[in-house]
């Protein structure tokens, strides 16, 4: 008697090397379920849905592999930055961490951090080495300039939630409101002042961008 054939998956493909499009397509079919988002101008993109599915375009492999491993053993991926130049970091669970070629004294904070069990909200960094993690209970950057700015926006705003620097751009996202470095575009500056959403998490790379708050719901333009 002929075996029967194993059975098929119709989950769809997490990695695709072609253009945004994949991503977007992947947004627009988990509804309000995208949580996270990590964009390069040139360098892939990567979305989580749900808890754990994910899929990205044009990103390193290694980073692939990594995203999938903690998929796949029930992880709750949490925040993923990549750089142009291939570097990357995925933040999972309440403080664990993966990551390729980080900036060293970030790479020392996060082990810190992952040692005291703070939880870590959001870490992000740029090629020219310029970073900011933020947990439950501190903020740390890369440079003076950078926590000034930081404080400045918490005297003003209130607690500090976010923020993602890509290249010389920055945002940073607090319990009242929004700081900006660089040159930032004026629909991602408009869209905030306008949005219902409680923003948690932002990304964004030129004029592509993303923001979302802690269930899912999102606006974004790419």
């Amino acid at each position: 008697m002929p075996r029967s054939a194993p059975p098929t998956t119709t989950r769809p493909p997490r990695v695709f090397s072609g253009p945004r499009a994949h991503v977007k397509r992947y947004i627009d079919t988990h509804g309000d379920t995208c949580r996270v988002v990590s964009l390069t101008k040139l360098g892939g993109d990567v979305v989580i849905c749900n808890r754990n599915d994910w899929a990205s375009s044009g990103c390193p492999q290694a980073l692939n592999n990594v995203l999938d491993r903690i998929a796949d053993e029930g992880g709750r991926i949490t925040d993923v930055t990549l750089t142009e130049s291939g570097r990357w970091l995925v933040l999972y669970d309440r403080n664990a961490a993966q990551w390729f070629n980080i900036p060293y004294r970030m790479e020392q904070a996060i082990r810190e951090y992952n040692r005291d069990n703070e939880v870590i909200y959001s870490a992000t960094f740029n090629d020219a080495g310029d970073w900011i993690i933020i947990t439950d209970k501190h903020y740390r950057s890369s440079a003076g300039f950078i926590t000034d700015w930081l404080r400045g926006g918490e005297r003003k705003y209130g607690e500090l939630r976010s923020a993602c620097i890509c290249g010389g751009d920055a945002v940073a996202v607090f319990d009242r409101g929004f700081l900006f470095w660089g040159n930032v575009t004026d629909d991602l500056k408009k869209a905030l002042r306008e949005t219902d959403l409680d923003v948690r998490i932002i990304k964004l790379a030129g004029p592509a961008w993303f923001f979302a708050d802690v269930y899912g719901s999102y606006q974004y333009n790419m």
